[in-house]
């Protein structure tokens, strides 16, 4: 059933008094998801109602969509700060280790977080999720830390392509130094830290490389994704004009 025309203003007004939000700079709106929701049903409404025939209502629609996709990205890096802090803080906390000989075995020093033979130098793992999906598994020991990440896979092509470009840089591993060459059971990509790594290199340089990776391996993998629809469309339309 069509809706009546004055759907339209309504429309129009919705969008013209949050464009008029967005103008005074109400920071807030980034961070409010109740606001982001009115945005949305305005940008839905737009893309509705509002004819093409309208050149006014045409700036307000344009207006309102690239608000909306802007705020958007921007509610999604506001949530995603407050996780990587999180991350940041525990990896500090955790990547205070030392030079620990092993208690079992004479003149023997391996990092007691992957032997797991003396369970007082282990201390409790700790998991920060961002949601289901997004999470980090650090577990600290005495003279090592081991760092697990489980990466966002919306759909099976970003399944096949985290799964692609992990195994591509575990095979090789050797020329991360820190990184593990076989992930842990429910995680895409590990890595281990032991006290020797700490003091070839400076900690906070490590951490933030951890977090760097962290930022930028979403969007490497997006970006792949659009690379691969891009040639599936292309290698689609020359296949079709076959049939033309």
């Amino acid at each position: 059933m069509t809706p009546p025309i004055n759907n339209c203003a309504i429309a129009s007004k919705q969008m013209q008094l949050l464009c008029s939000i967005i103008k005074n700079k109400a920071a807030t709106v980034s961070t409010d998801s109740r606001k982001l929701g009115h945005l949305e049903l305005a940008y839905k409404l737009s893309e509705k109602y509002i004819p093409i025939r309208n050149a006014k209502l045409n700036v307000v629609k344009d207006n309102c969509q690239y608000i909306y996709h802007s705020l958007k990205n921007s509610f999604k890096s506001a949530t995603l700060q407050p996780y990587l802090e999180a991350v940041r803080k525990t990896l500090e906390a955790a990547m205070c280790l030392e030079q620990f000989s092993s208690q079992v075995v004479e003149r023997y020093n391996k990092p007691e977080v992957e032997v797991g033979t003396s369970s007082e130098l282990l201390l409790t793992p700790v998991v920060v999720s961002r949601n289901k999906q997004e999470r980090v598994l650090i577990e600290p020991s005495i003279n090592s830390v081991r760092v697990s990440i489980a990466v966002k896979q919306a759909d099976d092509i970003e399944k096949i392509l985290t799964h692609k470009f992990t195994r591509f840089m575990c095979q090789r591993a050797d020329n991360f130094i820190i990184l593990r060459r076989k992930p842990m059971p429910g995680y895409d990509i590990s890595f281990l830290i032991t006290a020797t790594h700490t003091e070839m290199m400076y900690k906070h340089k490590l951490v933030d490389f951890l977090i760097h990776f962290m930022q930028e391996i979403d969007k490497e993998i997006s970006d792949m994704k659009l690379a691969l629809n891009a040639r599936a469309r292309v290698s689609a339309e020359e296949f079709l004009k076959r049939f033309n």
